[in-house]
């Protein structure tokens, strides 16, 4: 099982750019893969911790499902995630970036989140539009 984060600020969702793995180079929802006995929250604060050294608040499922991946599948949880604080980068992501909506069709995404993140984008619109501008909108 894999957990997600679907972070919103400003109307922008976060993404991260895994920096090793499979998908290196392309943009995911962050979080990872449940230990023995996790159930999908208890994976997600402990990955986001992990990931981006911040404490989280796992809210509703936005998508729970099995997907297929080249040579196997996994069960994909995407939660609604508060944070803690600012994320930073790490050994998981070389680079943190909150996307809006509109612009998610530039970012390359993993094979987990390419077949969820696009119906779920707009979700973050009902996200606080006053708060863009401390929003970085490059790709």
């Amino acid at each position: 099982m894999v957990a997600a984060a679907f972070c919103v600020r400003g109307g922008a969702m976060l993404l991260g750019r895994r920096s090793s793995g499979g998908s290196r180079g392309l943009w995911e929802l962050p979080g990872g893969k449940a230990e023995a006995g996790e159930n999908p929250s208890e994976a997600l604060c402990r990955e986001l911790m992990e990931e981006l050294g911040l404490e989280c608040v796992p809210g509703s499922v936005l998508y729970d499902g099995v997907l297929p991946v080249p040579g196997r599948s996994f069960r994909f949880v995407v939660m609604e995630t508060e944070l803690s604080g600012e994320p930073c980068s790490s050994n998981a992501h070389d680079a943190l970036r909150w996307v809006f909506p509109e612009d998610l069709p530039s970012y390359e995404l993993a094979p987990l989140d390419l077949p969820v993140l696009p119906d779920l984008a707009p979700l973050a619109s009902r996200g606080d539009r006053r708060r863009e501008s401390s929003v970085s909108r490059s790709p």
